[in-house]
């Protein structure tokens, strides 16, 4: 399976898919908590496979690829992640999307901190910049359930609010479909974020629930072309909340625009791969043809990793963030002195919870890419939530 190893303790799994070489170039972000199987039917669209290729990394802690956990991960630490791939992998200025709102905290911060590899942006989904209190409290009582729950039953709850968070109200696909998507995540998160393992779980968590206000010299750093698709369902982050968002980013290319999709969740892939898919080409392409640079075969820039610890360091104003080592993604959070210790104190109490957690019976089992998957799979039935009580 192909790897890139960025430092000691990170080593990305990734997939490239190529048409011609003279496409642009695509970087799909898959949505926290899950892998780039979610996302990858993408790829396979008519659209995308004549006009592009396209690049898609498991972040950390993702997936396949090997990561330790750390208190100091943010979205810019993540951003830096998929910067430094690319770079590795010597691939032009990309084309990013987001699956899901929670990633394109990670495509704004990709934009603003290494602008020369981002020609434009397509978020599908924008959360607030900052939760309201009765979110975050929401959301707390939801990780209390999933990251240190009594028993199964508490754990199952808390997935619940998860899958209402996400999945809820969607009236354009049909049930069977919804269900067989919230299977295959639940099964994702079940296995790989148990409560038996939730130091990885609360890492991700704090991505969310650590948010903080970003500073108009953040916004003002992205100018690229960029199209938001929300679903105008979602009961969490309301239409009306990521549309004032959108409006807060006044520098962006004038060809940027924000779009709702009617009766649509906030979770877009798979369900809506084939729309998405003609959204962004029917919006794209056509900025393409009009703009020479984009038009062109893009050449390769190497990244100037100082100037972009400088753009970080001119976001933030920490003094501390220009003594950090520019050649490694780890260097990269914009985390102040409090969020840190209040991380490192979760992360502490994680582990900890762990020690004493229990195991469901096959968190364990060799993953689908594994080869010893084969031996197993035609004498043991897939554990599904929506069947979960018929196998108890």
């Amino acid at each position: 399976m192909p790897h890139l190893d960025l430092s000691n303790d990170l080593s990305m799994y990734y997939e490239m898919f190529t048409s011609r070489p003279d496409n642009p170039w695509i970087l799909l972000i898959h949505p926290l908590l899950t892998e780039i199987s979610v996302v990858r039917s993408f790829t396979e669209q008519s659209e995308i496979k004549e006009n592009f290729n396209c690049i898609l990394f498991e972040l950390r802690l993702h997936g396949r690829t090997k990561s330790n956990v750390i208190a100091t991960m943010d979205r810019f630490t993540l951003a830096a992640d998929l910067a430094f791939a690319m770079q590795k992998l010597h691939l032009p200025p990309v084309h990013v999307i987001s699956a899901q709102a929670n990633v394109s905290e990670v495509a704004l911060a990709l934009a603003a901190i290494f602008p020369e590899r981002v020609s434009s942006l397509f978020l599908c989904g924008l959360a607030p910049d900052v939760y309201p209190e009765s979110t975050l409290s929401a959301f707390n009582d939801c990780f209390q359930c999933v990251a240190n729950p009594t028993d199964p039953e508490h754990w199952e709850e808390g997935m619940l609010d998860l899958h209402f968070f996400c999945f809820h109200q969607d009236t354009n696909v049909s049930r069977e479909d919804e269900i067989r998507v919230i299977d295959e995540w639940t099964s994702i998160v079940r296995k790989r974020y148990s409560p038996s393992k939730t130091g990885k779980f609360t890492s991700i968590a704090m991505l969310e629930l650590g948010r903080q206000a970003t500073p108009q010299s953040f916004r003002d750093c992205i100018t690229q072309p960029v199209l938001v698709c929300h679903g105008a369902e979602s009961p969490v982050f309301p239409l009306e909340a990521a549309s004032d968002r959108f409006a807060t980013y006044d520098k962006l290319d004038p060809r940027s625009r924000f779009e709702a999709i009617p009766g649509a969740p906030l979770t877009l892939f798979p369900l809506y791969t084939k729309f998405l898919a003609e959204k962004f080409t029917d919006w794209i392409l056509p900025i393409i043809e009009s703009t020479p640079k984009l038009n062109e075969k893009q050449e390769i820039i190497e990244i100037d990793y100082e100037k972009s610890l400088k753009r970080l360091y001119e976001i933030c104003k920490d003094p501390t963030i220009l003594k950090r080592d520019p050649t490694n993604s780890s260097s990269f959070y914009a985390l102040d002195e409090l969020s840190l210790t209040q991380r490192k104190m979760g992360l502490e109490h994680a582990f900890q919870v762990e020690k004493t957690s229990f195991c469901f019976m096959d968190e364990n089992d060799p993953e689908w890419w594994s080869d010893e998957t084969v031996k197993t799979q035609s004498t043991k039935i897939p554990w599904k939530f929506s069947t979960r009580f018929e196998h108890s």
